[in-house]
């Protein structure tokens, strides 16, 4: 993907609905734009095994349950307690290949499953902090 690519993806969300802003595609602009021709398959095979799994799991689980155990124990994505402030944990790209980063960076992947999978989730701004 160019720039110019990311750059075209990004004016288009700018124009959507909040309930079809494409959260995971714009994160994966913004990445892109930084840095041009990165592999982008890492951060959408996650989005995709994400979105698979959760759809299993709330088949037998509760919505909460299964989001929680399909990203966290199943996909082992995790907040980074001893590098906060390295850029790679609000990457998407590269916390697709690490499974790790900082709240709002992981809640991209979360959001974007749930949505696929029909579940409702909503992020929380919260003073200093994303829930």
């Amino acid at each position: 993907m160019t720039r110019e690519e990311a750059e075209a993806i990004l004016e288009q969300a700018g124009l959507a609905e909040d309930a079809a802003f494409p959260l995971l595609e714009a994160a994966i602009a913004c990445a892109i734009h930084d840095s041009p021709f990165r592999d982008v398959a890492p951060a959408r095979r996650l989005a995709d095994a994400a979105a698979e799994r959760l759809a299993e799991r709330v088949q037998s689980e509760s919505p909460e349950d299964a989001l929680a155990e399909t990203m966290a124990a199943d996909l082992r994505l995790d907040g980074d307690l001893l590098t906060r402030e390295a850029a790679a944990n609000t990457d998407v790209i590269e916390v697709a290949e690490r499974r790790r980063g900082l709240s709002a960076a992981l809640a991209i992947f979360y959001l974007d499953a749930a949505r696929r999978a029909g579940v409702t989730a909503r992020g929380v701004d919260f003073p200093n902090h994303f829930l």
